[in-house]
């Protein structure tokens, strides 16, 4: 960020900045990031700029989709059984993250967060966002995630929010349930659920690309800091900038 300032001027004047003014430093910037994160700011900040492309016409249409990826931490370094009675070195255990958890995903171990996110089909706006420890369950974020603005009331998700709960929820609101279908010990899937599943899920591969575009900034995305708090404000301001670089685009493509 201080690079950033000090090279250049378009993004100078983009932070509301005069030319000729101080730069602020690596380290205020840091302060300042965690006064962020103890005045809890991230959700007024988010719902800004929800509002703003709202104000442009690009409204919650065509239904939502919710995912998750997972956002890993650097792992223990006693995390292996073998190694639970070893003493942990004071500079190791002040790098280890005590409210990261594991989670296992395809037969490999994972250990950090997830973020949770909800984004309307016609916009590809995020709309919803919740930040979890990763043993959270997808389905424990389902009420969290649900947009009751969107214009159109259909929900497009993978199989893991699947449950008899979220069924009867999205009845009773008279919500489309186009969530992804999934078989059961000696109940598998027939023809009718297959072509189900194949239809919804060429929607619900939209998500990917967020995470695709907001993964390109980096390898992945990686928790770099310590404690959740601090790691929700980060990843929360990681899909702000994918909300604005939207609306860029949406802009670009409407004057077309």
């Amino acid at each position: 960020m201080e690079f950033m300032l000090r090279d250049r001027r378009r993004f100078i004047e983009f932070v509301g900045l005069h030319p000729h003014s101080e730069v602020p430093d690596a380290k205020s910037i840091w302060l300042f990031k965690n006064k962020l994160t103890k005045a809890s700011c991230l959700e007024p900040l988010f719902n800004e700029v929800l509002r703003q492309i709202d104000a442009k016409g690009f409204i919650a249409q065509g239904g939502q989709i919710m995912d998750a990826t997972i956002l890993e931490s650097r792992k223990p370094r006693n995390s292996k059984p073998e190694e639970k009675t070893t003493a942990i070195a004071p500079h190791q255990e002040r790098q280890t993250d005590p409210d990261a958890t594991f989670t296992k995903k395809h037969e490999k171990t994972y250990h950090g967060y997830k973020g949770h996110i909800s984004i309307d089909v016609e916009h590809k706006v995020v709309r919803k966002l919740v930040v979890t420890t990763a043993s959270t369950h997808d389905s424990q974020t389902f009420d969290d995630l649900l947009d009751a603005h969107n214009t159109k009331k259909e929900v497009h998700a993978d199989s893991a929010y699947k449950s008899k709960e979220t069924d009867e929820k999205l009845a009773e609101q008279c919500i489309t349930n186009r969530i992804v279908r999934r078989a059961y010990r000696n109940k598998p899937l027939n023809g009718h659920d297959k072509r189900f599943n194949k239809t919804s899920s060429k929607i619900r591969c939209t998500v990917e690309h967020v995470f695709g575009q907001v993964k390109s900034w980096g390898r992945k995305i990686q928790v770099r800091s310590i404690g959740i708090s601090r790691e929700e404000l980060l990843i929360g301001l990681r899909f702000m900038v994918y909300n604005m670089q939207q609306l860029r685009r949406l802009l670009d493509k409407a004057a077309v």
